[in-house]
């Protein structure tokens, strides 16, 4: 048998990557790497960004649809702007989020919560600096305010693709508030 001799590396490593640990089964994939570009407008200057720049950037992206990321900092270079637009969202996105989807978040802060969906039931996960940890949905009804998860719920809800018997107290309580004031 063939041993390979230890090497030993000399030198400073770069900085370590976000590493997200997911509590839950095994075959669930971890979120990508949050220096992994995930849209077209992704190029060499998104490498080293933290977490609130990506966040500052899908804010701004989402106010501005029609407008591209890789435009703006060809407006940055030629001098038509000072800065690029997102970097005045920064307070904004280090603020803690609450999300849900049936993939993890690319970018997070300390304090964002994440509800699953792709669960049965959903699964809500806070993220501590560091990693996701699962939540007791029966501790914490924070999440359920959020009036785009129970819009979501109550559509699978309606396709009978998620039963009525899996929500906690705070989701039947929000979606029967948003039912009889007719907002969904």
């Amino acid at each position: 048998m063939d041993v390979e001799p230890v090497v030993e590396v000399v030198g400073q490593s770069p900085a370590p990557e976000v590493e997200y640990r997911i509590i839950g089964d095994a075959d669930d994939e971890p979120p990508e790497s949050t220096t992994a570009a995930k849209n077209e407008d992704a190029d060499d200057e998104d490498t080293d960004e933290n977490a609130a720049i990506k966040r500052a950037k899908t804010l701004w992206k989402e106010q501005h649809p029609g407008e591209t990321l890789k435009e703006q900092r060809r407006r940055l270079r030629s001098g038509e702007i000072d800065q690029l637009p997102w970097m005045t969202m920064l307070d904004e996105a280090n603020l803690p989020m609450s999300t849900f989807g049936a993939k993890w978040p690319l970018a997070a802060v300390k304090g964002d919560q994440f509800i699953k969906t792709d669960r049965l039931p959903t699964e809500v996960y806070k993220y501590n600096g560091e990693e996701w940890i699962l939540l007791d949905k029966n501790m914490s009804d924070v999440y359920a305010y959020n009036d785009n998860y129970i819009d979501f719920l109550i559509e699978k809800i309606s396709q009978g693709e998620y039963d009525p018997e899996l929500l906690n107290d705070a989701e039947r309580a929000q979606i029967e508030t948003r039912l009889r004031k007719g907002i969904a």
